[in-house]
């Protein structure tokens, strides 16, 4: 009869060499642990003061800009670079310090600025230069209640603001420039602040850019455009010069355009400058002149008016 095999016993001994072993790479990983994070703190700390070193310190700042923004801009470089990256690394470190981010926060401190090219001057100075926007076009709040060339141009006096290219309203300006530039007036504008401007777009930038081209294009067919009130629902008003604004009083001098961007808006100029040089070419032939009190151009090519 076969015995059943009896199981196998591990040798105390050896029970015993096994957990010593065990304790020991633990140990052993332990002080590697040990010795990492002190080797890494010791670095840490030795980068820390070496980013303080005074040879390594930004201290002059220098500026290109009109002199009223560069008081806020030197403000702004200073503010930024002051303190600490985790409360260890010298933000004010020519080889570290906070390039993008100030050029973020020098655009924010005044809306007249454009564009932000930071460089370092040495190893203690900083170069900022500055571009500031180029106004496309003038923006007053209110609604131009006496429609008169006079009024318009020179005696609003309503606020007033430079837009750029996008339609960012951004600065406060006069109204009195003439038709050098296209002009606009929205009665819900509200961009003044007490004495300071909250910078905000006068409509959204694509509307902005049909309304701008759409503008210079009459102009460029010599039609003489005063400005375009913007109202709501996408409705809009061009005032324009009557081609005998010359030998009209003041309250005739202009027409009122109807037009809107809800429909195809270089068709819209396509046709009133169509229907604006028949009616002219026809006034001369008869030896006549023409003055016009409005006219309706957002229905195709069934340009509706109403003569003075």
């Amino acid at each position: 009869m076969t015995k059943p095999l009896s199981r196998m016993r591990i040798p105390n001994n050896k029970s015993r060499q096994s957990k010593r072993f065990i304790n020991r790479r633990r140990r052993t990983v332990v002080v590697v642990v040990i010795l990492v994070l002190v080797s890494i703190g010791s670095w840490t700390w030795t980068i820390s003061r070496l980013t303080d070193l005074a040879f390594l310190t930004i201290r002059n700042i220098e500026i290109t800009a009109d002199p009223d923004i560069s008081i806020v801009i030197d403000q702004t470089v200073k503010r930024s670079l002051e303190g600490q990256y985790l409360g260890l690394f010298s933000r004010s470190n020519t080889l570290i310090y906070p390039r993008l981010s100030l050029i973020d926060e020098i655009k924010s401190a005044d809306p007249r600025i454009e564009s932000v090219l930071i460089k370092r001057k040495g190893l203690n100075a900083l170069a900022v230069f500055v571009t500031e926007k180029i106004p496309a076009a003038i923006v007053c709040a209110g609604l131009p209640d006496e429609i008169n060339t006079q009024f318009i141009i020179s005696k609003y006096l309503g606020s007033c603001y430079w837009a750029d290219k996008n339609g960012f309203v951004y600065e406060k300006t006069s109204s009195k420039y003439g038709t050098k530039y296209n002009k606009y007036f929205i009665p819900d504008l509200d961009v003044l602040v007490g004495d300071s401007i909250q910078a905000m777009f006068a409509t959204s930038t694509d509307e902005f850019l049909l309304l701008q081209s759409f503008y210079d294009e009459i102009r460029e067919n010599n039609i003489d455009v005063q400005a375009i009130l913007m109202k709501e629902n996408r409705e809009y008003e061009l005032y324009i010069l009557n081609p005998d604004h010359g030998a009209v009083s003041d309250d005739k001098s202009m027409a009122v355009v109807y037009f809107n961007t809800s429909h195809s808006l270089p068709k819209q100029a396509s046709n009133l400058i169509s229907f604006w040089n028949s009616m002219t070419a026809d006034a001369r032939a008869r030896g006549e002149t023409v003055s016009f009190e409005h006219i309706d151009i957002r229905y195709g090519s069934n340009v509706s008016y109403k003569r003075n």
